[in-house]
């Protein structure tokens, strides 16, 4: 993962961007509007256990470089240009007969022996892998809404920008889901190295 932003959406709720070489998840909510942790807040905390780290310091500016630009983002500096396993779920739906991708990231794991968070306190309820064995067997899941087909979502991949994968939201685009262990901030779908 080369970034995590913290942003604030319009409603006030707060999400982490995790901002990869090769995707982009947007709008993972860490805090609802209420202020209170979600799902999403509990994902980041298990991704904080598998580097070893007991917190995250408070988001700080940072220049964040894109393919055609380059934007002051407020991201973890804890989470910059570390090495993660993550499972990717992509979901495709029509919004205004557009199709729109969505790259949601289920779970993280420690880059080099796949443990999860809750496999990564002193004594862990089950061996360290025991979830990414269990998580291995949905990797590869594409989730496709309102009619459409992977024949659909792979010529519309086919017609934004030659493929290639730029994720999260309407517009973007993505390469099929794969497994891969790859080097940092690599990959795409699957159990991606991030």
């Amino acid at each position: 993962m080369e970034h995590c932003e913290i942003a604030t959406t319009k409603n006030g709720a707060t999400q982490a961007n995790y901002l990869c070489k090769e995707i982009k998840s947007y709008g993972n909510n860490i805090f609802g509007i209420d202020g209170k942790p979600t799902f999403g807040y509990n994902i980041l905390e298990a991704f904080a256990a598998t580097l070893g780290l007991d917190g995250l310091r408070d988001p700080e500016p940072t220049t964040v470089k894109f393919k055609s630009s380059t934007k002051e983002l407020m991201c973890l500096p804890d989470l910059e240009n570390v090495q993660a396993k993550a499972w990717v779920k992509f979901e495709y739906d029509k919004f205004n007969g557009e199709i729109r991708e969505n790259v949601a990231i289920k779970r993280f794991y420690r880059f080099n022996d796949n443990a999860a968070g809750s496999e990564c306190v002193p004594e862990p309820e089950n061996p360290v892998g025991t979830q990414f064995e269990k998580d291995h067997k949905y990797c590869t899941e594409v989730k496709y809404n309102d009619g459409l087909t992977a024949e659909d979502v792979k010529a519309w991949i086919a017609s934004k920008r030659g493929g290639g994968t730029s994720g999260g939201g309407a517009g973007g685009s993505a390469a099929a889901p794969k497994t891969a262990t790859a080097t940092p901030a690599a990959g795409a779908g699957g159990f991606p190295g991030m």
